[in-house]
């Protein structure tokens, strides 16, 4: 039921919307699981002598798979798991920015998710409300882009990937944002620094109930072909 409201929104609008008065949360007991594919790209840097060379990761592998696991626990709600299937080692230049790997690679691999982990680039340093950009995450509706996001790796916290992958898929906005539309009467101001969307990095950091709905229902419109598998909680 939940797939035929999601297309029907979409086919009537051209996006999904979630009215503000929405309390609802997917519900795992006639709802599958989605098991959504990302490919991991991380940047190294490789010094030394040859019979011992020393790499530098952009995020260390261990900080990759905890920051998968942090954002499987808080996307179980939403019905939403991350499945690493692929894991690349990228030697670049800093003249590759986020646009090289958004609006070129990642649309060679449309049936995933790709997530960048790069060292950090000059962009990251134009600042943006007071905060440098440690990540980008593009609307699932803007075409211009492929299915993927960056992460300047050194500069993550816990909650950057969850954060920015709930743009990719999720369509969540800010809770700052004029454009949110699910977030007005569910939450005060004072919670709402807490929220995921709100570059929270404290440890009870939540999605809405209204959030939560619009990932399940985003991720089925825009991501269909990233679901690798369905399965019953």
């Amino acid at each position: 039921m939940r797939y035929i409201v999601c297309l029907l929104m979409f086919l009537l609008t051209g996006c999904v919307s979630i009215p503000h008065e929405s309390t609802l949360k997917p519900d795992l007991t006639i709802n599958p699981i989605l098991y959504l594919r990302v490919r991991i790209v991380n940047e190294i840097v490789i010094t030394g002598p040859e019979d011992a060379p020393l790499i530098d990761f952009a995020r260390e592998p261990a900080d990759v798979d905890a920051d998968i696991d942090y954002a499987n626990n808080l996307l179980y709600e939403a019905g939403i798991q991350l499945v690493a299937s692929q894991r690349e080692l990228w030697v670049l230049d800093d003249k590759y920015n986020k646009d090289f790997f958004l609006k070129g690679d990642a649309k060679c691999y449309d049936d995933c998710v790709s997530i960048y982990y790069l060292f950090p680039r000059p962009e990251c340093f134009v600042g943006y409300r007071g905060f440098y950009q440690i990540g980008f995450g593009p609307f699932p509706w803007l075409k211009e882009y492929g299915k993927g996001l960056v992460l300047y790796g050194k500069l993550c916290n816990k909650t950057t990937l969850v954060h920015e992958i709930s743009h990719v898929v999720g369509g969540l906005q800010h809770t700052f944002s004029p454009a949110n539309t699910v977030l007005d009467v569910e939450m005060t101001a004072d919670p709402s620094y807490h929220n995921v969307m709100n570059y929270s990095q404290g440890e009870n950091v939540f999605f809405t109930a209204g959030q939560l709905d619009l990932i399940y229902c985003s991720t089925v419109t825009w991501h269909r072909n990233c679901i690798i598998m369905e399965r019953m909680p």
